[in-house]
């Protein structure tokens, strides 16, 4: 299982991707997230399988054929996370629950 995880904008991007913040403010490295961090935001619960129903369930609207596609894929991401995490941690996903 592999992803990108980052606390924030400013430590999870390369100094050389800053430039494009406007703000400016530029980090000497990146800083690793905590292992917390990354249980915490793990998907623990099955989600609705059908792209309509994902899109009620967290909010998202579908209003034309680009929109649609946008919500089926991070459907798809999310439903494959879950898969992911449900094969490593299957034993004790109850306790990974009460992480948030």
């Amino acid at each position: 299982m592999e992803f990108t995880f980052g606390q924030s904008i400013v430590n999870s991007v390369s100094p050389d991707d800053l430039r494009r913040i406007p703000w400016g403010h530029k980090p000497k490295q990146r800083v690793a997230p905590d292992a917390y961090s990354v249980l915490a935001c793990l998907t623990k619960y099955e989600t609705p399988q059908d792209v309509w129903e994902f899109a009620a369930e967290y909010g998202y609207e579908i209003n034309d054929r680009k929109s649609l596609n946008r919500v089926d894929r991070i459907c798809m991401a999310v439903m494959e996370e879950y898969k992911d995490a449900r094969r490593l941690f299957g034993d004790i996903m109850e306790q990974l629950r009460e992480i948030e």
